[in-house]
């Protein structure tokens, strides 16, 4: 069984910026997100260094503070600390490798 488109957002929902496909399967689910136009916006740098790759992968944790602090433990550099969002749930990126960010 393949991946399901599940959500859509560009030019057709009022974004002029971005083109955002979510696609799901099984406990993953994928965005795939391409800029509508050059310019100096994160993602054309990062296609300009990198190509064609993957820019951020996320994993749905219990505790994303302790999560975090283990991945910097091991050797991640921090992108930004963990914040808590709405429900207390809780987001915070670490560099990876080869600009890769891990959310968590």
């Amino acid at each position: 069984m393949g991946f399901q488109p599940i959500a859509y957002k560009g030019l057709e929902t009022g974004d002029r910026e971005y083109t955002s496909h979510v696609l799901h399967a099984g406990q993953v689910t994928l965005v795939l997100t391409s800029p509508l136009n050059p310019g100096e916006t994160k993602i054309n740098q990062f296609l300009t260094q990198y190509g064609d790759a993957v820019y951020d992968v996320a994993f749905s944790v219990e505790n994303a503070q302790a999560t975090y602090e283990y991945a910097i433990s091991q050797g991640a550099k921090s992108v930004s600390l963990p914040r808590a969002f709405k429900d207390e749930e809780a987001i915070g990126f670490c560099r990876c490798y080869a600009g890769v960010r891990y959310s968590h």
